[in-house]
C-alpha cells in the first residue's frame, strides 16, 4: 500500500507492505458480491523520514489508538468479465467499508484484477479525504499538506493451503 500526499512545497510517498487480510470468490463466476477483509498495519507507514513518521504516528494517526486501517466489502460492479481468466484483467469497481482512525465510512474504488499462477492480483486507487476521518491536517509554520490524499493498493491474495485431513496417530 501506497500513499501520496502533496504541499505546494513538497510531496512525499509513504508506503507499507504489512498487508493481510481474505478475499473470497469464485474466480470463474464473478457476481456482483466479493467477501474481502483487506487490513493495514497503520504502524508501518514509511514516509522515508524517521522524524515525519513518528510526527505522522503520534500527531495525525494517532497509531496508539488506531493501529490498523480496515477494509470490508463489497459489492462488485461494472465488471469488464464475469470471470477470471489466467492473466487476463477484469476491471470494474467495489464498494465496501473502510475504517480508518475508528470512523467507519462507505468506500467506493476502481479496481483492477487478474489470476497469476492461481493467484489474484488486486489493484485499486483511491482518495482519502482527512476530515472524513477525523485526522487532523498535517501543516508546519505555512505549509499544509493536501487535505485529500492518493492511496494505492497494490496486493496479491493466495489460495488458502489445504489442510490435511490426516488424523494424527495416538
Amino acid at each position: 500500500m501506497r500513499f501520496e500526499s502533496k504541499a505546494p512545497m513538497e510531496t512525499f510517498d509513504g508506503k507499507t507492505k504489512k498487508i493481510s487480510g481474505t478475499v473470497e470468490l469464485d474466480p470463474s463466476q464473478l457476481g456482483d458480491e466479493i467477501k474481502t477483509r483487506i487490513e493495514v498495519d497503520m504502524t508501518t507507514l514509511d514516509t522515508g523520514i524517521a522524524m515525519r513518521n513518528k510526527h505522522m504516528y503520534e500527531n495525525h494517526l494517532h497509531v496508539d489508538k488506531y493501529p490498523k486501517a480496515v477494509f470490508t466489502g463489497g459489492k462488485l460492479s461494472d465488471l469488464s468479465a464475469t470471470s477470471l481468466a489466467e492473466g487476463v484483467t477484469v476491471t470494474g469497481n467495489i464498494a465496501g467499508t473502510m475504517n480508518l482512525h475508528g470512523v467507519e465510512k462507505p468506500l467506493q474504488a476502481p479496481i483492477e484484477m487478474t489470476l497469476q499462477g492461481g493467484a489474484l492480483h488486486v489493484t485499486t486507487r483511491f482518495k482519502i479525504k482527512l476530515a472524513d476521518y477525523s485526522i487532523p491536517r498535517p501543516q508546519f509554520l505555512v505549509m499544509k499538506l493536501d487535505e485529500v490524499q492518493s492511496v494505492t493498493v497494490d496486493l496479491t491474495a493466495r489460495p488458502k493451503a489445504a489442510e490435511s485431513e490426516a488424523v494424527p496417530k495416538p
